[in-house]
């Protein structure tokens, strides 16, 4: 769910949006609009340093992490793929999103994200959801660190998820948890004591979504052009 999305707007609309008052010209240099993102790239999330709202950039994903193994006497299980969500109903049977929902949390700042129907054959899979007001949004994100490939330390951000409402099951069965601007204060603050409480469940048609059909490509054959008369034999 949610495996790719997008961050269409200027340094100056996110700066106002997310009322960010420190460090802003670092955001203003460091800033870019991303078209599409994809996991594992660097991306800016929204979250406290030093008591102060800024944006700081991070991985979208946690490589090489462990989880449970099926057999309970077994040894835990290291994931190859990157995990880029994490699940609301597993947010605190599982310790790393434990974890990080009591004290590192963060907004993920978007204008659309992109789902694949489960219904629908390829190519002409792909939804953009987005919100009907057409707002900017921030999805709910936990920071956690992780081991890379070369056995450095890094941080990345997954996106919470949740089951999808009616509206939205007609494309995928799950929705990105998102955090109201009203609420995003308190969902920065460590001291929050029930921080699940803020993930907002869009409902009815709140998340629309467009099919994106890709355009079929046209080839053109270009005409071979007539060669002139010159009364000269051909040699090929």
């Amino acid at each position: 769910m949610c495996g790719r999305y997008s961050l269409n707007a200027s340094a100056s609309m996110v700066v106002e949006y997310y009322n960010l008052r420190y460090e802003t010209e670092r955001i203003y240099r460091e800033f870019r609009e991303e078209k599409e993102v994809f996991p594992t790239k660097v991306e800016p999330v929204i979250q406290n340093v030093n008591m102060n709202r800024t944006m700081v950039f991070t991985h979208w994903g946690l490589k090489n992490i462990e989880i449970k193994s099926k057999d309970q006497n077994g040894p835990p299980v290291k994931l190859r793929k990157p995990v880029i969500n994490a699940t609301i109903e597993k947010i605190h049977s599982y310790w790393k999103w434990s974890q990080a929902l009591k004290a590192d949390r963060c907004i993920i700042p978007a204008t659309e994200y992109w789902e694949w129907s489960e219904t629908i054959p390829k190519p002409n899979n792909r939804y953009k959801m987005y919100l009907e007001s057409g707002d900017l949004f921030g999805f709910a994100g936990l920071n956690c660190s992780f081991i890379d490939d070369d056995g450095s330390k890094k941080i990345g951000f997954v996106i919470v998820t949740m089951p999808a409402n009616e509206h939205v099951s007609q494309v995928h069965h799950r929705q990105p948890g998102l955090i109201l601007k009203n609420n995003m204060e308190e969902w920065l603050d460590d001291s929050c004591k029930e921080p699940e409480k803020l993930i907002y469940h869009a409902e009815g048609q709140e998340i629309q979504f467009l099919n994106e059909i890709p355009v079929p490509v046209k080839t053109i054959t270009p005409k071979a052009k007539k060669s002139k008369n010159t009364n000269q034999p051909e040699l090929f």
